[in-house]
């Protein structure tokens, strides 16, 4: 598995990146909640990218990604995709099950492409 990497884009937005099908486990989580707090300091827009699709979350990680202290430095998540476009039905899964585990006062939308996200995130910068 790839270590995820967290990083400040440019643009003001900040990234997620996570290796072929993770499984995000509690301490995965709490690395990456780490990291975005030393690139980040104060709430931005996250652009998180699951390279073809995401293994598996751990129902303890969404406690920490669901929390108030991801709400306190994100003001809106991108989550992009990179899944088959023969198989449109992987992302209607991704994406109901993102929003029956992660609940936050900020919004979230999934996008297939990394354009689209970033243009939908810029209204939050």
């Amino acid at each position: 598995m790839t270590e995820p990497k967290v990083w400040m884009g440019n643009d003001g937005i900040m990234r997620e990146e996570y290796g072929q099908k993770t499984c995000i486990t509690m301490d995965i989580a709490k690395e990456v909640h780490a990291k975005k707090l030393a690139v980040s300091g104060d709430q931005h827009p996250l652009l998180i990218h699951l390279l073809h699709g995401l293994g598996d979350f751990e129902y303890s990680s969404t406690q920490l990604l669901g929390s108030d202290k991801e709400d306190e430095i994100t003001s809106a998540a991108a989550i992009v995709l990179s899944l088959p476009t023969e198989y449109p039905i992987l992302t209607k899964l991704y994406t109901e099950r993102f929003e029956r585990h992660l609940k936050h006062r900020f919004p979230v939308k999934v996008f297939d492409n990394e354009s689209d996200a970033v243009e939908w995130l810029r209204q939050y910068t």
